[in-house]
């Protein structure tokens, strides 16, 4: 099934990748380099899988991104992949201060916003939305909230070549600090009304527990950001997500 199994270095760290196919092994070549490490045997952490069946499909299907079984993303891009896997080994490593954001993120010129995890599993589907709305895409679990300064921080990837295609037609937001204008997140049943216990539960839920309650300066952050970053509850649409998302980043 696989065509190689090599393990990456990021950061002091071995990680490990199989891939299966020789389109996806060239990508990851490209993309990591002199920090490819091959014949080791440690533990493989991800895998790409159905890179070949894209190849053969002409890219009506999608290949995955898997992190042990549980998939991290699908998408028609190997490239794609790659660079989110790139994203993926730089998240392990959690800075102190800062809390690993389980959802996904949206990016605009005027910072950032925080939004459901479907917006990865769905991506695919909304690349023509984000680019009409002028939004870019951080892949959830890829990047940090710092609550001391109310930033959205994406990680450098790693990745030293730039691994899209154009056709693959994802905006993907770049590495850096972003101020996070608000946060978007389901409307519980019918009517408008949530309570707003439940939003800033949800919010902290949303973030990395072990991070957050075992830092006691950073947990009082969160519980403060929660409360008071601008939110919009909406029904569980993903037009309404970047609709939502637009109208935070004030377009």
């Amino acid at each position: 099934m696989w065509v190689d199994t090599i393990h990456v270095e990021i950061d002091g760290w071995l990680i490990g990748l199989a891939v299966d196919s020789e389109t996806a092994l060239r990508t990851v070549e490209r993309a990591f380099g002199g920090r490819l490490r091959r014949g080791l045997s440690g533990p493989v952490a991800y895998s790409l899988v159905g890179s070949a069946d894209l190849e053969r499909a002409g890219r009506r299907r999608l290949a995955a991104l898997r992190h042990g079984r549980c998939p991290v993303l699908h998408a028609r891009d190997v490239g794609l992949l790659v660079l989110v896997f790139g994203m993926s080994c730089r998240a392990h490593v959690v800075p102190r201060g800062f809390v690993p954001w389980a959802g996904s993120a949206l990016v605009g010129t005027g910072g950032a916003v925080l939004a459901p995890g479907i917006v990865d599993q769905r991506i695919d589907h909304l690349r023509t939305e984000l680019r009409r709305v002028g939004l870019s895409w951080v892949p959830g679990v890829r990047a940090f909230v710092d609550p001391a300064t109310a930033e959205l921080v994406v990680p450098d990837p790693g990745v030293e070549v730039d691994t899209r295609p154009a056709a693959s037609d994802v905006p993907v937001a770049a590495p850096g600090r972003y101020p996070l204008r608000g946060w978007v997140t389901w409307r519980l049943g019918e009517g408008d009304a949530t309570p707003a216990r439940e939003v800033v539960l949800r919010f902290v839920q949303s973030l990395d527990p072990l991070t957050t309650w075992g830092d006691r300066d950073t947990f009082p952050q969160v519980i403060h950001l929660a409360a008071t970053l601008p939110r919009r509850v909406v029904p569980m649409k993903l037009r309404d997500i970047t609709a939502a998302a637009g109208s935070l980043l004030g377009r």
